[in-house]
Parts: structure tokens; sequence; C-alpha cells
């Protein structure tokens, strides 16, 4: 059986890991201030540093011009180098950080995509994943994943969101949906900017859109309601407080019993999706990743969201709307 080969590491690249790691900071961030600020240090030790380093190397790394400063070639060089290193050592740490970790995987999800994709809730994964305990919560609530009191959020929404990896699990089709007496107005001749609008913070710019697929003219409703929480939205809408642009879905037991009713043949196909949100760099972790695949093989299995929706709705003549 062959033996891995072993790495030996001088001992003096190991007492320039300081120097080093002010080397990289300065090099990616440009300045002595920032990396200062980055490794919690003074400026005058990130200079320190470097000028030790350039002295053991024998080369200048910077061109120093007043406060600014720019990479060598030799500096270049050696931060390709320096960059790759230090990423693989925080790698590795955080790779013997996780393989001991036994806290619970934190997930928050829309009430929407559990009751579509998740009816038999977690407990298969958990079956799957003996070593993975799994605390849940039914939420449509921007998630506040800075606080990290949650590791994952599945959300409905059109937005990215800064220091947020955001992964797309399953395309969103959506189109207008009103109660029947809304609906009656319509078909009466009643313009559709003069009905309430019902939108979705987490889904901004949907009628938009839908105007232009439809060939119509994007005029504001008379009257906007803003909703935070997808539920909400769609309660107000069965109890006939405007127009919501709605996941095709969702809402198929709505129009099934009559509640709600498709008053206009344009959809809007990808309207939303639903997304994985995680703070950047979790996404990877083993956890998040064997919860990332299993998603995947379940949304896989169930089909894409509101395909194969066929209810008889009210349809507005279009010479009426």
């Amino acid at each position: 059986m062959s033996r891995e080969k072993k790495i030996l590491i001088p001992a003096e690249s190991v007492r320039q890991l300081p120097a080093l790691n002010a080397f990289e900071a300065a090099a990616r961030l440009g300045s002595f201030q920032e990396a200062a600020t980055f490794l919690h240090l003074t400026p005058s030790a990130i200079s320190h540093q470097v000028r030790r380093l350039e002295g053991v190397l024998g080369v200048a790394l910077f061109v120093r011009r007043n406060r600014q400063i720019e990479l060598t070639e030799s500096g270049r060089k050696l931060q390709q180098h320096v960059s790759r290193g230090l990423a693989e050592i925080s790698i590795g740490l955080q790779a013997v950080k996780q393989a001991s970790d036994t806290s619970p995987l934190r997930i928050s999800v829309a009430p929407s995509f559990a009751a579509t994709y998740l009816s038999a809730g977690m407990a298969q994964f958990e079956r799957e994943n003996p070593d993975i305990t799994v605390h849940m919560e039914f939420s449509s609530r921007v998630a506040d994943l800075e606080a990290r009191e949650l590791d994952i959020a599945i959300r409905h929404t059109t937005q990215t969101r800064f220091n947020v990896f955001s992964e797309k699990l399953a395309d969103v089709s959506g189109a207008p949906v009103c109660a029947p007496q809304i609906a009656a107005r319509l078909v009466a001749g009643e313009r559709i900017e003069s009905i309430p609008r019902i939108a979705l913070a987490q889904a901004p710019g949907v009628w938009t859109l839908w105007n232009q697929a439809a060939g119509r003219m994007d005029i504001p409703p008379q009257r906007e309601l803003l909703f935070e929480n997808l539920s909400d939205g769609l309660q107000a809408a069965i109890d006939g407080h405007g127009l919501m642009m709605a996941p095709l879905g969702l809402i198929e037991k709505h129009l099934k019993n009559g509640q709600l009713v498709l008053p206009f043949k344009e959809r809007l196909e990808r309207v939303s999706a639903y997304r994985l949100l995680c703070l950047n760099g979790n996404e990877m972790s083993p956890k998040v990743l064997r919860l990332r695949r299993w998603l995947k093989a379940v949304i896989r299995k169930s089909g894409h969201f509101g395909d194969g929706l066929d209810v008889a709705s009210h349809q507005v003549p279009r010479e009426d709307r």
C-alpha cells in the first residue's frame, strides 16, 4: 500500500505567517489602513510586517506613493501563491470545525414551499441523515441571516441580497387572481387600474412584467395593498379586496373551490422563484450541502410549481380590460 507523500514545510515559512497574512490583506485591499482595520492591527504594524517580509525576500513588494500602495511584479507573483495558501488553510480549519459540529441545522421555510414540496416535513431528510438534527420554523418574513439565528431560509422572492448566497430551487409561474365578485366588475367593464392591487413585498415589479408580457400599458392602480406575507395577501384576495399576482401552484385548491378565479388568460412564466438563502461561505458546509442536494431531489420528483393546472376561470373580454 502506497503511503501519502509528506510535505515538509520549512520553519522559515511558518515564522513568516504573520507577515504573509499582513501582506495578503494589504495586497487584496490596496491599503495598509484597510488591511489594519481588517486584521484589527495598526497601520504601522502592517507596514512593519511588510517591510520585514521584504527584507527576508530581498525584493520590494509594494511601490509606496504617499498613502497609496501598488504591487510590484514580485508582489503580484507572491500574492497569487499566498492567497491560495491562506485560502487552503481557511478551508482546512472550517472542515475540521464542521466535522465536529453537533449543533442543529436551523431552517426557516416559507409555508407555501412547505405545502408544495415538504408535505411529509423533514422526517425523510433526518432518516437519511441521522447525524443532523433539524430545527424548522415556518415563516414568510424577511429572513435576518446576519443575526445568525438561522442557518438557512427558503423564501418565495425575486430579490437577491448582499453577502447572502442565493440558489434557485424552483421557478414560480403566476397570474392575476381575484374573488368572483371582483371578476364580475371587470367583466362589466370596470378598468383594471380602478381595482385595488394586492402586492407582495418580496416580489416587486411582477405587475410590470405581466403587463409587458400581456402587451398592456403599465398603468399604476388607484390603490395598492402591500403585504409582507404571501398567505395574508392571498387571504385578502379571497376576501374580495383586490387583484393579486399569485403563484399558480399555491392557489389551485382555491380555484377549484371557487374562492378565486383567473380573470385574464395571460400568465407570467417564472414570475419569481423559491430560493435557498444562507450567508456567503455557508453554502458549502457539509450540513447545508447535504440539505441542498436533498431538496433538489425532492423538487425533481414533485415536478415544477404550477405545472398541469387545469381549472375553469372567468375570462375578461380583451376589449373590456
